[in-house]
């Protein structure tokens, strides 16, 4: 699915960087699908844990986080990689904002209609707020994809992005806060639907951070669906250390339910990959899991799948095995 949501986006950016496109899409918020909290298990709790942190956090490891902030890179592993879409999508935007908007068209909003090789079109709105043709607080961009082929995926759905602050470069030095929504964007069999706030830094070296809040968020592939419902994750890395915190609730067809995320304690990972830290999953009935961070390259997960407060089943896992 990664792949396909990549594509997506590369070819949103092709065909805007050649044409600057016409139309635009608003989103609605997904509905949760599985919104009742699960009672973990034995049988589920590993799943639980990695499911929700992979998926949302998207990253592969703690040397590359800083390169995935402004899009270089992206996981195999994880399931949706929620950052890297929308960090690819707005570094696209912003550090090429003349060229989107395009300024042989005279007036705040430019708009034009593509077609795509196969078939189809991507018809996309840039609104340069002030006629200034730098990308400044109030602009915006729109896009829909309709029956768009290209290189045999079909794409559909629409997208819009508002920046609310933009200073300096994402690729090299800035910051930036967007709202973007994504209005039921499918790519061949996988998904995107829903709204989140981005706000972004990145500073001359490998210091760099990213927020994302998401009133709600669903992405679909390879018959799983996670919903990301009141959801806040901060990634950051200082150039010695990379933190992670996040909280919300999580729903997941896979594993048939949902769960309360929160962060006790900041999950760090240090340039030789030793994590601290602990990330918390509630469910039914008291019943919990978490991951712990030792102080070594492996995490522990853990569950207390009674509701009594005792931790009674236990694994380890690899930092990889979590999308970290």
């Amino acid at each position: 699915m990664i792949a396909k949501i990549k594509n997506t986006f590369v070819y949103l950016s092709v065909a805007l960087l050649s044409a600057c496109g016409g139309g635009g899409g608003t989103s609605s918020p997904s509905s949760n699908p599985s919104a009742a909290l699960l009672a973990i298990t034995p049988s589920n709790y590993v799943d639980v844990a990695t499911e929700s942190v992979a998926g949302a956090n998207g990253t592969s490891d703690a040397s590359s986080l800083g390169t995935n902030l402004v899009g270089a890179q992206i996981s195999q592993f994880g399931s949706f990689g929620l950052k890297r879409v929308a960090l690819s999508t707005a570094t696209t935007l912003l550090d090429n904002w003349a060229v989107f908007n395009n300024p042989t068209i005279v007036g705040a909003v430019t708009q034009r209609t593509v077609n795509c090789s196969g078939g189809g079109t991507v018809s996309a709105s840039v609104n340069d707020a002030d006629d200034s043709s730098t990308a400044n607080a109030g602009d915006s961009i729109s896009a829909t994809f309709t029956s768009c082929n290209e290189s045999g995926l079909l794409v559909n759905g629409s997208l819009s992005i508002i920046i609310n602050s933009y200073s300096g470069n994402l690729s090299t030095a800035g910051s930036a806060s967007l709202t973007m929504a994504f209005n039921n964007i499918t790519a061949g069999s996988d998904a995107i639907n829903g709204s989140l706030t981005l706000v972004a830094s990145k500073s001359i070296g490998t210091s760099a951070s990213v927020t994302l809040t998401m009133p709600s968020m669903a992405i679909t592939s390879s018959g799983n669906s996670l919903t990301y419902t009141d959801f806040n994750l901060t990634a950051s890395d200082s150039g010695s250390s990379v933190s992670l915190t996040m909280a919300g609730n999580v729903s997941s067809l896979k594993y048939g339910g949902s769960v309360d995320i929160s962060t006790p304690s900041t999950m760090t990972i240090d340039s030789s990959n030793r994590v601290t830290g602990t990330i918390l999953m509630a469910g039914k009935n008291g019943t919990k899991a978490r991951l712990v961070g030792q102080g070594t390259t492996s995490i522990l997960i853990e569950a207390d799948t009674t509701g009594n407060g005792t931790y009674d089943t236990n694994t380890t896992v690899t930092l990889a095995s979590l999308g970290l």
